[in-house]
C-alpha cells in the first residue's frame, strides 16, 4: 500500500513538472523567437561561434559547429545582428512576438582572409603547405615555456564563485497562480549568454583562498581564508547537485594533451597530435588586452569526436602564447544530460617572467530535455597577485591534505568579502543573497526543485535515507526477463564521511534474487562531496552476468 502511495505521488510530481515546464509560448505570452544560420557568404560553409544579439539589448546566443542558433526571450528588439571576428557584420529585421526564421551569409572584410577563403574552397583542407597548422605546431612547440608549471615556484590568490540558476523560466511559469504573491522574484530572472534561456539564480557559493605550487618534490596546497555560500542546503548536499558540482571543479588545463571534462576525455587544440584531430584557420589579427593577436578558429575533423571547437588568440610575437580561448563542444556529442557548454580562459605576461592564468569560466547547461526544466552550474575564478620563484617555508608545502581551511573560514562578515574580494559582485549576483532566501520558501518553488533532483539524482529523498534509482526498478533482459529492483542508500543526514549503497533485485525469468551492499568512507575526516576526495571503498554484489538491454 505505501509502495502504492509513492508511486502515485511520483506521477503527480512528474506531471506538476511538466506542467510547471512547459515551454510551448504563444504570441500572447510576447515571447520572441528567432532561429537559422550563419554562412561564409563565399564558401557557403556554415560558420560555428558566431554572435548573434539583439541590437540594443544585451541578449544574444552563438552559433553551434553546423553555423545554426536559437534564442526564445521576452527581452526582444526588432534587429538582430550577426558578428564574426574577420568577416562583415550583418543586421536583420524581424517581428517582435513571433517566431523568425533568419539566414544570415557573411562576407570577409578583407582581401587577405578572401584569398585564403577562396583557395580552400577549390582544394580540401589539408595540413600541408597550411599557414593556421604551421601556426598552431609553433604554439604546442613553445607549450612549456609558456605554463606556469615550468617554475620551480609560484603563488597567487585565487578567488572563486560557484553559481546555480533554475533555467527555462518562462513567461507562462511566471503566470501560475502560485506566484502570485510572489512577482518579485522574476526581478532576477537573466539570460544565459551561451544560450540565451532565462534563468533564475539559487545558489551562490564565494571563496577566497591563497595558493603555492613547488615544482620538485611536487606540491600544490590551497589554503582558504574565507567561504561564504546562501542557497538551500538540502539542495546543495543533494546527489544531484553534488555531481554538478563535481563537473564544475575540473581544472581545464589548456595545455595539457587531453583535458578530462565530464567523465570523458577531450583532445585539446594544443595536444600534440591537435593538427591530426582538428581543423585550423586563421581569420584575423587583433587587439587582445592590448596586445596583438592572430585569431585561431579551430574545429573537429570529425565531429562525433570529443574534441573542442572556438577560437584561440595567440600572440602575434615569437613567444606564440595563448592569451585567450573561447570553446565548447558540438552538439553532435552525446554528453547525456548536459546540453550546452562553454569555456572561457584569458592568460597575461606577469613580472616580465611567466603567462599566467588570470580567469577562467566554465558554464554547463544541465538538462533533462532541451525544453524541459534544467540548471546553469557556472564557475568563474580569477587570479591576481602572482609571485614567481619565491621559496617559502617548508611547513607550507606539507602534508598529504591539498586544502587546508582557516578557523571561522565559513563565518566571515560582510566586511571581510568587501575587502578582499578579486572582483566586484555584479548587481545581480548581490541580489542573489537578498532574493534566494524568500524563494527557496516558496512551496511551488520547493516542489520544481524536488522533482528536478529526483530526475538529475535519480533518488528520492526521505531524510536520512535516499531511495532509488528510480530508473532501475523495473527493466528487462533474456536471461532474467522482467526484473525488479528496489535500492537506496544513506543520505548526508545519515553521516556526511559514510555512506551505505545497496540494493534487492529478482528476475520473473531465472527465478532468482540478486543482491549488492557498498560502502565508501572518507579518509581525511572531510565530507564526503567535498573537493579533493580521498576516500576508500568496499562492494560486496551477487549479479547476473549480463547488461540490461534496456532501462
Amino acid at each position: 500500500m505505501k509502495l502504492t502511495h509513492t508511486y502515485k505521488i511520483f506521477l503527480k510530481s512528474v506531471i506538476i513538472l511538466t506542467l510547471l515546464f512547459s515551454i510551448t509560448p504563444s504570441s500572447a505570452q510576447k515571447l520572441t523567437t528567432i532561429k537559422g544560420k550563419v554562412i561564409d557568404a563565399k564558401t557557403k560553409e556554415p560558420l560555428p561561434f558566431v554572435n548573434i544579439v539583439f541590437v540594443g539589448k544585451n541578449i544574444g546566443t552563438v552559433t553551434d559547429f553546423k553555423g545554426e542558433f536559437f534564442l526564445e526571450t521576452q527581452w526582444a528588439s526588432n534587429k538582430v545582428e550577426a558578428a564574426y571576428t574577420g568577416f562583415k557584420s550583418d543586421v536583420k529585421t524581424i517581428t517582435i512576438g513571433k517566431t523568425n526564421t533568419l539566414k544570415f551569409e557573411l562576407e570577409s572584410e578583407s582581401v587577405r582572409i578572401e584569398e585564403v577563403v577562396i583557395k580552400s574552397k577549390r582544394k580540401r583542407y589539408r595540413n600541408k603547405n597550411n599557414p593556421a597548422v604551421e601556426l598552431i605546431k609553433k604554439v604546442v612547440a613553445n607549450k612549456n615555456n609558456n605554463r606556469m608549471e615550468s617554475l620551480d615556484y609560484y603563488e597567487y590568490d585565487k578567488y572563486e564563485k560557484i553559481q546555480f540558476d533554475l533555467n527555462n523560466i518562462t513567461e507562462k511559469f511566471r503566470k501560475k497562480r502560485v506566484f502570485k504573491n510572489y512577482q518579485f522574484i522574476f526581478n532576477y530572472v537573466d539570460t544565459s549568454e551561451i544560450n540565451g534561456k532565462p534563468y533564475l539564480p539559487v545558489f551562490l557559493q564565494e571563496t577566497l583562498s591563497k595558493v603555492y605550487f613547488r615544482k620538485s618534490p611536487k606540491s600544490q596546497k590551497e589554503y582558504i581564508k574565507g567561504t561564504k555560500m546562501i542557497g538551500s542546503k538540502e539542495y546543495i548536499d543533494s546527489e544531484g547537485t553534488n555531481m554538478m558540482i563535481d563537473y564544475l571543479y575540473q581544472d581545464i588545463r589548456l595545455y595539457d594533451n587531453n583535458i578530462t571534462l565530464l567523465t570523458n576525455q577531450f583532445v585539446s587544440p594544443l595536444s600534440n597530435i591537435s593538427p591530426i584531430i582538428y581543423k585550423f584557420r586563421i581569420i584575423d589579427t587583433v587587439e587582445v588586452n592590448n596586445r596583438s593577436c592572430i585569431n585561431l578558429a579551430f574545429q573537429p575533423r570529425n565531429k562525433l569526436d570529443f574534441a573542442f571547437l572556438g577560437n584561440m588568440y595567440i600572440t602575434n610575437d615569437d613567444k606564440y602564447a595563448v592569451i585567450k580561448v573561447e570553446m565548447g563542444v558540438a552538439n553532435d556529442i552525446n554528453l547525456n544530460f548536459v546540453n550546452d557548454l562553454k569555456i572561457t580562459q584569458e592568460f597575461d605576461y606577469l613580472n616580465n617572467e611567466c603567462w599566467a592564468l588570470t580567469k577562467d569560466e566554465l558554464i554547463i547547461d544541465f538538462n533533462i530535455g532541451k525544453k524541459g526544466a534544467g540548471m546553469f552550474g557556472r564557475r568563474s575564478v580569477i587570479y591576481d597577485n602572482y609571485i614567481f620563484n619565491k621559496k617559502r617555508e617548508e611547513h607550507i608545502y606539507a602534508g598529504i591534505e591539498k586544502t587546508i581551511k582557516a578557523e571561522n573560514y565559513d563565518k566571515k562578515d560582510d566586511e571581510f568579502w568587501e575587502q578582499n574580494r578579486l572582483t566586484q559582485l555584479s548587481k545581480q549576483e548581490a541580489n542573489i543573497y537578498t532574493m534566494v532566501d524568500s524563494v527557496q520558501n516558496i512551496p511551488a518553488f520547493k516542489r520544481t526543485m524536488d522533482i528536478l533532483m529526483l530526475l538529475v539524482a535519480g533518488y528520492w529523498n526521505f531524510n536520512k535515507i535516499n531511495v532509488g534509482p528510480v530508473n532501475t526498478f523495473y527493466s528487462f533482459n533474456d536471461i532474467e526477463g522482467f526484473r525488479l529492483r528496489f535500492g537506496g542508500r544513506t543520505s548526508p543526514k545519515f553521516s556526511k564521511k559514510f555512506q551505505l549503497d545497496g540494493y534487492l533485485l529478482y528476475g520473473f525469468k531465472d527465478e532468482k534474487f540478486k543482491y549488492s551492499l557498498s560502502g565508501i568512507y572518507s579518509l581525511n575526516k572531510k565530507d564526503l562531496k567535498e573537493n579533493p576526495k580521498h576516500t576508500i571503498s568496499a562492494v560486496y554484489q551477487v549479479e547476473a552476468l549480463i547488461c540490461p538491454l534496456f532501462f
